[in-house]
């Protein structure tokens, strides 16, 4: 769907208005003048303070903490503007969501009892962007390996500067993640010449006026640039898949050059969504990717980390046969992706440098004849994309548009009634309303998907327009982050439209940050997606996981609907409660134009089983050895409707780890056509047991 280029006036509120006092930032040269001032001896924490703000940092978050109250002071004194949170998480998520905003590194500070131990969850979405699974067998070793880049103790008051500025430094570098420096209350309370460390850096970077060498700047070696043009311009199916590098790299402008050029279709993933606007004749998004990834022969990865929403690079996502040209900033990244039996040419190099290399070698080689070539394919994923978007969006949002999506509920969900009196919003509807209705206002604004059950529907609907727009968890799933991302966001982007999509459970864990908005006057919007429980049907129904959990119920509050909206009105919040499709727009317009931290609590789908959950619900029924007849007719009713893409996907999905099942196994359970599965299998170049 077309979406405006531009926000239309009056929609979004003034942040020069209703925003936060931000101080002015202390220049450079007077660092030295400030600590010039300073006795001879200071505590280890003026060091700290000193030396990030000699990094160039002018932004915090935190949550209030003895060891290092004194340093808010000093912060303050560097033109710090530090943001207190609700609890010791936020911070982290908070840093995050601005690092995203700014495309460049965030800080959060925390005290070294609760705040360490709350940042393991923050920590594990930012490594790597949330795109990997954690090392597992790392992070049981010792509580930092597998959730950051590294850790480090300072144990000596004259090692702070040092830590910290190579923190700074590597947090920035491919792949990009967290670093973690803690600082012992000793350290941060003992008393130090701190006159000779200045006499360090002066020499380092004379005075400060010295700036510190970029990181990956060059390009690739130029045959294997050519090889992979080449590659490209003499497929007849040939796409892009771009990951958060692009972003962080700043080459979108690159990215849409080169494949306006060489007319490839392309798919941005993760941060990189929007580096293209996802309207663009040559872009397809996650939708219809498996359909179009399986019809490739060759393909560019570029700053990407595959992992099993990619299928690995593999069958049944990919074809087969398909050759790929993998571009990274960092070495280790190229035995991540892919696998050395499909990549064709690995290159080393910053990724703008690389599209720039790229874009210059294309100009000597494309021709009419070489772009004729693509023109079938480039027509076939934008039809594919076009009736995705009119059966999966259009005609889901048209016929659920009306309809309590309770009124059919298979569950024993004991909310039922209270659904039916009060009104509920199909999911679909919901996502499709509120995200059209933002983007009409504000087509650079910024979403976070924060809820298990919505982000199967919600991440379609969703049409990026520039990178760094689209925040989720990465596959790590866990919930109750959009709040403090939210907060980040809205500090690094003042003025722009943000909105956070969280599940009833999630919002229990970060609702006090609502609080936290307020006080800074940041007018964040949360979506409370109310479905009563962990999960939805996918969890409460008894005949869904038939063992061990029989007798157990995840509903929350089991009778009656809680009202968020009325709990956290007293605030001064901006409040909605949506219990009709109808009310969805302008309950978000109001929010908008309100200039306040809004909390929009729509009751909706409890009925719908993500089609995520059917995958783990088939495969887990295939482990324990279940029949068709152990699962409610509802849950047999969603395998039925899912049929042959659904079976050959969870296929696909069990293989990617390394299981093998028999394919007439997984067909019993679904329902299935055996044969149609194996016609899909064959064209994909996928074998099967």
């Amino acid at each position: 769907m077309p979406m405006p280029d531009s926000p239309t006036p009056g929609m979004v509120a003034d942040m020069k208005v209703v925003g936060a006092k931000v101080l002015r930032r202390v220049p450079p040269e007077r660092f030295r003048e400030i600590s010039d001032a300073w006795p001879d001896e200071v505590a280890g924490c003026f060091m700290v303070a000193r030396t990030l703000a000699e990094e160039g940092l002018t932004t915090g978050f935190s949550v209030f903490g003895w060891d290092y109250m004194y340093m808010w002071t000093l912060l303050g004194e560097m033109g710090f503007t530090m943001y207190h949170h609700r609890h010791d998480q936020a911070p982290a998520w908070g840093a995050g969501g601005y690092a995203i905003g700014t495309c460049g590194p965030g800080f959060a500070m925390v005290d070294r009892r609760p705040g360490m131990v709350n940042l393991h969850a923050p920590l594990t979405w930012m490594e790597r962007g949330g795109a990997q699974e954690y090392n597992v067998d790392r992070t049981l070793g010792s509580m930092w390996d597998g959730v950051c880049k590294w850790a480090h103790r300072v144990i000596d008051i004259h090692d702070i500067a040092y830590w910290i500025r190579k923190a700074h430094r590597d947090c920035n570098m491919d792949p990009r993640g967290p670093c973690v420096v803690q600082v012992p209350s000793d350290i941060l309370i003992d008393r130090f010449d701190h006159r000779h460390e200045r006499q360090l850096y002066d020499s380092a970077y004379g005075h400060g006026t010295k700036r510190a060498p970029d990181i990956q700047e060059g390009g690739g070696r130029l045959e294997d640039v050519e090889k992979a043009v080449d590659l490209l311009l003499n497929a007849e199916r040939p796409m892009i898949c771009t990951g958060s590098a692009i972003y962080y790299s700043q080459a979108w402008e690159e990215l849409k050059e080169f494949v306006e050029l060489t007319q490839i279709p392309v798919h941005c993933r993760r941060q990189s969504r929007g580096s293209i606007p996802e309207n663009h004749p040559l872009h397809f998004h996650g939708g219809p990717r498996p359909m179009v990834f399986a019809e490739t022969d060759a393909g560019l990865i570029i700053g990407l980390e595959l992992n099993f929403l990619e299928g690995f690079g593999q069958p049944p996502f990919f074809s087969g046969s398909a050759k790929f040209a993998v571009v990274q900033e960092n070495p280790s990244l190229h035995y991540l992706t892919g696998s050395p039996a499909n990549v064709e040419v690995a290159i080393l190099g910053n990724v703008k440098q690389v599209l720039r290399q790229m874009i210059e070698i294309a100009k000597t080689k494309v021709s009419p004849q070489k772009l004729e070539r693509h023109a079938p394919f480039v027509k076939k994923m934008q039809d594919i994309k076009e009736a995705y978007f009119n059966t999966r969006i259009v005609e889901r949002v048209s016929r659920n548009y009306n309809v309590n999506p309770c009124l059919n509920c298979c569950s024993p969900c004991s909310c039922r009634d209270e659904y039916l009196r009060l009104g509920a919003v199909d999911w679909e509807v919901l996502a499709f309303e509120a995200v059209q209705e933002m983007q009409a206002a504000d087509s650079r604004a910024s979403i976070i998907i924060d809820s298990f059950s919505m982000s199967d529907v919600l991440t379609d609907k969703f049409f990026a327009n520039f990178p760094g727009t689209t925040c989720d968890c990465g596959i790590h799933m866990g919930v109750g982050h959009s709040m403090g991302i939210g907060i980040g966001l809205q500090v690094a982007r003042p003025g722009r439209a943000t909105m956070g999509f969280v599940g009833d459970s999630g919002f229990g864990i970060g609702a006090m940050e609502l609080e936290t908005m307020m006080r800074y006057k940041l007018p964040h919007m949360t979506m409370i997606c109310n479905n009563h429980a962990w999960g939805g049907r996918s969890c409460v129904e008894s005949g869904f996981y038939l063992r061990p959990w029989l007798e157990v119920s995840w509903q929350n509050w089991p009778g009656f609907v809680i009202r968020y909206d009325e709990m956290f009105k007293p605030l001064g919040i901006h409040t909605e409660f949506i219990t009709g499709s109808d009310q969805v727009r302008p309950a978000v317009r109001r929010s908008m134009e309100s200039g306040k931290p809004a909390l929009l609590h729509a009751l909706g789908d409890c009925s719908a089983t993500p089609p995520l959950i059917c995958v783990l619900a088939l495969y887990h029924a295939w482990s324990w050895g279940m029949k068709p007849s152990d699962f409610s007719p509802g849950i047999q009713a969603d395998f039925a409707a899912m049929g042959v893409p659904f079976t050959v996907a969870t296929l696909g999905f069990l293989n990617g780890y390394g299981i093998y099942p028999k394919l007439e196994e997984l067909t019993a359970l679904s329902g299935a056509d055996k044969g149609q599965c194996e016609d899909v299998l064959r064209a994909m170049g996928m074998t099967w047991v």
